[in-house]
This record gives C-alpha cells, sequence and structure tokens, in this order.
C-alpha cells in the first residue's frame, strides 16, 4: 500500500517532535551545569553495550542451530553486528535482510535464517519486558508512566507465550516466505527459556552501559549500596525504554527510547541528568555500531565469504525468489 511508507514518516515525525519538546528543557537545564565528561567510563559504557550484543548475537547461533542450520561462528557474528545498523532504516526491516543475507551459505538456508531473526527478536524484547517490570517491583518503585509499562509488556510477553510463540513467528514470516516457514517455525520451548536467561545477560550489560554513561558524566560519588540501586534502575529503565521503542514504530525506537528512559530515570537522578544521560547513551550506543560494524565489514576474511545456496540444498523455494522475498518484508526489529 502506498500510503504506508508515508505513514510511517509522519508517526516517526511526530514522535520525534514530541520526544524533542520533553527534552529540550532538561538538556538546557543539563548544559547549564558543569559536568565532567570522562572518556574512560564512556568507553566501558561502549564496551558494556557490544558484550551484551554478543548474547543475543549467540542465542541467534543456538535457534539456526536448532533449526538444522550450520553458521560459521565468524560470518554469524559479522552478520548479526553489522545488521544492527538496519534498525535505522525506517521500517526496521533492514536488519533482517542485512543478517539473511550475510550469515546466507551452502550451510544456512535464507527462510530459516530470517525465521530465526524473529525468534530471536521476540525473545529478546520478552526478555527485557519481563526483566525490567521485575525489577521495578523489587525496587519497591512504580514509575509516572507505570500504566504504559503494564501496557509494553503484556503486549510484549503474549507472543511468547507457549501455544503462541510459534504460531507468532510462522504469522510474521509467511508474509514474505509464504507456506514454507510453516515447516521453520517450529521451536521447542526449553529453546525459549534460554533465550530468556541469555537475553537477560544482555539487558543487565545494556543497563551497566547506561549506568556507566551516567557516572562519566556525573561528579556525584554515591555509596556502594546506592551505586547497586542505581544500577538496578538502570537495568529496568534500558529494558522498558528499548522495548517501548520496539513497539512504537519509529528507527530504533529513536525518541521514544529517549523519553521513556529519562521519566524512568529521572525520580533516582533528577530530570536533567535524565535526559543527558539518556541522549548520550543512544550516541555511545551508535559510535560503538558504526566502529565496530565498520571494522567487520572492511575484514580480510576471504575464508569466510557466504556462497550461493545451492539449488538442492532442502529449501522450498528458488534461492533467487527468497532473495526477492526479502526486499518486500514486513516492518519488523530486531534489537535494541
Amino acid at each position: 500500500m502506498v500510503w504506508l511508507p508515508a505513514l510511517r514518516w509522519a508517526l516517526t515525525a511526530l514522535v520525534l517532535a514530541g520526544a524533542g519538546w520533553a527534552l529540550a528543557e532538561p538538556l538546557a537545564e543539563a548544559m547549564q551545569k558543569s559536568h565532567v565528561w570522562s572518556l574512560p567510563w564512556l568507553t566501558v559504557a561502549a564496551g558494556a553495550y557490544l558484550v551484551g550484543v554478543a548474547f543475543s548475537a549467540w542465542y541467534w547461533h543456538i535457534v539456526l542451530r536448532a533449526l538444522g542450520q550450520r553458521p560459521r561462528l565468524w560470518t554469524l557474528v559479522r552478520a548479526y553486528y553489522i545488521g544492527h545498523l538496519g534498525k535505522y532504516v525506517p521500517g526496521k526491516a533492514l536488519v533482517v535482510v542485512i543478517r539473511a543475507a550475510l550469515v546466507r551459505s551452502e550451510a544456512v538456508q535464507v527462510t530459516p535464517a530470517v525465521v530465526a531473526v524473529f525468534y530471536e527478536t521476540l525473545t529478546c524484547m520478552a526478555s527485557g519486558a519481563l526483566l525490567g517490570l521485575l525489577v521495578l517491583l523489587w525496587l519497591d518503585s512504580w514509575p509516572p508512566v507505570g500504566g504504559w509499562v503494564a501496557v509494553l509488556v503484556l503486549a510484549v510477553l503474549f507472543p511468547v507465550i507457549p501455544g503462541v510463540f510459534n504460531a507468532a513467528v510462522r504469522w510474521l514470516t509467511r508474509p514474505f516466505a509464504g507456506p514454507d516457514c510453516d515447516s521453520w517455525a517450529r521451536l521447542h520451548y526449553g529453546h525459549l527459556l534460554v533465550g530468556l536467561l541469555l537475553c537477560a545477560v544482555s539487558w543487565v550489560l545494556w543497563g551497566g552501559s547506561a549506568w556507566a554513561v551516567l557516572r562519566g558524566c556525573s561528579e556525584q560519588q554515591l555509596p556502594i549500596p546506592a551505586e547497586w540501586t542505581l544500577l538496578c534502575r538502570c537495568v529496568a529503565a534500558v529494558s522498558l525504554a528499548t522495548v517501548a521503542g520496539f513497539v512504537i514504530p519509529t528507527p530504533a525506537g529513536l525518541g521514544t527510547r529517549e523519553w521513556v528512559l529519562m521519566e524512568l530515570l529521572a525520580p533516582t537522578v533528577g530530570q536533567a541528568s535524565a535526559a543527558l544521560t539518556a541522549v548520550l547513551v543512544r550516541v555511545t550506543w551508535i559510535v560503538a555500531e558504526i566502529l565496530v560494524a565498520g571494522v567487520l565489514w572492511l575484514w580480510p576474511a576471504k575464508s569466510h565469504a557466504a556462497p550461493p545456496v545451492p539449488a538442492g540444498c532442502g529449501e522450498r523455494a528458488p534461492a533467487e525468489s527468497q532473495s526477492a522475498a526479502l526486499s518486500s518484508m514486513p516492518s519488523q526489529e530486531s534489537e535494541p
């Protein structure tokens, strides 16, 4: 439908305008204060983020193996990290396109590679929603946006309910893979549990990244118990803010994630520091993603190039038709 791209751009502009309006005053207040911009802390934040991404990539590898695929480890890591940049394109389908194209080889077929991306995405978002909610409840804190938090958690957890999980992936995949996806979207629920745990590690590291950013632009030193509480709050805030950005279809949750992160951190660190942290987290992660993706893209690893999928490799549709289908996939996001 020709009006969908226009609607997507209009929604993106509306969300960005609203988030910009909400962040403008706190950011102006933050810039009037003196901050210590600590490069070591920001480097720690970037490192924690990239290591967290590795745990999600690990789960993608597990899903591919469960679907009978045998990706080379280097090829998979390269595809996952480079594919992360696709989330900044409106529609977010480019994440799936890049990852499936780069991991595709004589040992990895296109359809299961795409199905695995959807499994990893839904599991990661469900893990973040559940972990964020549990941490907030453990901290005896229910933020002003608590009602929205509950709606987001329910919306993201529903697709991974046993009995719904495989059906949800089949429904999401069928528009571009046809009935062929039905034979692949049959993951065992034991893999779902493994994915929830692995992705929880990712969310803890991403929350730690936000905590490092906060420490890197603040002179205030807190006692150990208070730092631990702040770290837990950062984990919950990053998890729920990223889930919100996943549900609201803007590129990489741009605007949505910053606003929710600010609202969840503000009761603890103040509106100005929360707004500054939300923006710096975005900038730090983007820089880390670009640098790593650039290195992986240029890495001279000729032996890891993915050969074409042979016609008799078990595909139920020609490789050419599946490649064309990738370019017309529905809008879905993979990652924080």
